[in-house]
């Protein structure tokens, strides 16, 4: 089956047919009030303005992976994306002003990729350190080269550059130089009129513990502080924006690991955000949902993870949540309606829901990287519950979704063919994903009526026209499917 096709059959419009009553159990499920205490509760009011908290979007190129791109464009939308990260790369000295081969070669790949995104995307340029030429630790008129040619070229093929970062996580080390050797190079980039009106960032720290010293013994010299959430405290992550901010400076993420780190950065202040990796479904559907107006939000220090409830500008109102990709303990969050009963994925109606966040035992030890929305809605059109056994249907043709030839094998076709009575290669189990699958869970396998085998885009492609086949369930991406209600 022709993945375009797919998209329409599956995704947008959805027509399920449901054979087992499971799904239609669920749904009448009335008033819930037996849960479990919550770790915290997140209150919302439907008809509270809230609060408008913008971010300028962004998808990462630094590390260089067209998959991510390609990924974060078929969710966020290419005319979405506001920002991408590029590099310079100190791996060698500049020569006669200008780059070498490897360096040139690098940066127009890079190009080609962010070419992908719409005329409006501009540029974060920061430092790809895979090697640190001797030439460049203590000598701040070196880096000022590079960043210069390697600026020049990407104007040259008509990007616009927002921010330079001339270290990235330089508290690690990567062998770029000190604080000392930070400010001698932003120092020497504000002294050249080629970067006016280009923002200087600092001091891009991995642990968000040296955040605020390496952005304040940088303050006088750059424009905008930024850091990452590797390691460090929930405290030191939120207190930095406000410093951020505080001192005029503009607040960025560059390298965002779950959309955690953007609900609580747009608590405190974040302006700019930038995805690391593809930014997928809950990441992209905050991103949109951003837009609007927050009307409820909470958060746990000590497990890092926090919830908001946002309502975009068309009118969805969303529950987010997510962890630390390295540090979240397991939380719940208790989402309550105080105005009204709503359903929540369907569940309802109610007035509370408890979304629990998975996290790990240590850092880095058994984190999964969970992110995940609900779907708030009420009045008399409900999506429903999606857990069961269903026919897809396609609703221009009226045709059922198939293995094709009804024979069970890896590398089979799915197809669109005429119901036939009790044919159960025209049946499905559509299942949510688990939530410890790590990253995502917000996703569905579609699985034969046997349950062995499972919808799978063939290769893993991101191209048109790719085909879609049935083959052993294995869970990865290219088995993994998103249902959204029309």
């Amino acid at each position: 089956m022709n993945y375009n096709s797919l998209k329409r059959l599956v995704l947008t419009p959805l027509l399920l047919s449901c054979l087992t009553t499971q799904a239609q159990i669920q749904s009448t499920s009335t008033n819930i009030t037996a849960y479990p205490k919550a770790d915290r509760v997140v209150p919302f009011d439907l008809q509270e303005k809230g609060t408008s908290l913008p971010i300028s979007w962004g998808v990462d190129m630094a590390w260089l992976d067209d998959w991510n791109i390609r990924r974060t464009i078929a969710y966020m939308g290419a005319e979405n994306v506001d920002v991408v990260r590029a590099s310079f790369q100190p791996s060698r000295p500049t020569v006669n002003g200008d780059l070498q081969k490897g360096q040139i070669d690098s940066l127009n790949l890079r190009l080609k990729y962010i070419d992908l995104c719409g005329p409006q995307a501009k540029v974060v340029l920061n430092s790809d350190h895979f090697a640190v030429d001797p030439c460049y630790p203590g000598n701040p008129q070196n880096w000022v080269a590079l960043i210069k040619a390697t600026a020049k070229r990407v104007m040259d093929h008509g990007r616009t550059i927002v921010t330079i970062s001339p270290f990235n996580e330089p508290d690690f080390g990567w062998g770029q130089g000190s604080q000392q050797d930070f400010l001698n190079i932003a120092k020497s980039l504000k002294q050249d009129t080629f970067f006016d009106g280009i923002r200087i960032s600092g001091g891009n720290t991995l642990n968000t513990d040296k955040a605020t010293s390496w952005f304040t013994y940088l303050s006088n010299y750059i424009d905008e502080g930024n850091t990452h959430q590797l390691a460090g405290s929930f405290d030191n992550y939120a207190n930095f924006y406000q410093t951020v901010r505080n001192r005029g400076k503009h607040a960025t993420n560059d390298e965002l690991h779950n959309v955690m780190e953007a609900i609580v950065g747009s608590q405190y202040g974040l302006q700019t955000g930038i995805w690391w990796g593809a930014a997928e479904w809950t990441r992209s559907e905050f991103m949109r949902a951003s837009e609007g107006h927050r009307i409820g939000y909470a958060e746990h220090r000590p497990n890092w993870t926090a919830a908001a409830v946002y309502r975009s500008p068309e009118g969805k109102v969303q529950a987010f949540g997510g962890t630390s990709e390295r540090q979240a303990v397991t939380t719940t969050y208790r989402f309550l309606s105080t105005d009204r009963d709503v359903f929540f994925d369907g569940h309802g109606p109610q007035r509370e829901y408890v979304m629990e966040l998975p996290g790990g035992t240590g850092y880095q030890q058994g984190q999964c990287n969970a992110e995940g929305f609900v779907n708030i809605t009420w009045g008399a059109d409900i999506q429903p519950i999606i857990n069961g056994r269903y026919k897809i249907i396609n609703r221009k043709s009226k045709k059922l979704m198939e293995v094709s030839g009804g024979t069970l094998y890896n590398g089979a076709n799915i197809a669109q063919n005429k119901q036939e009575t009790n044919a159960t290669y025209q049946q499905w189990n559509v299942e949510p994903v688990n939530k410890k699958i790590g990253g995502d869970y917000c996703y569905f396998y579609i699985k034969t009526a046997n349950n062995k085998m499972s919808l799978d885009l063939l290769n893993n492609s991101l191209k048109d026209n790719a085909n879609i086949i049935c083959y052993d369930f294995v869970g990865g991406h290219n088995q993994q499917w998103f249902l959204e209600y029309a």
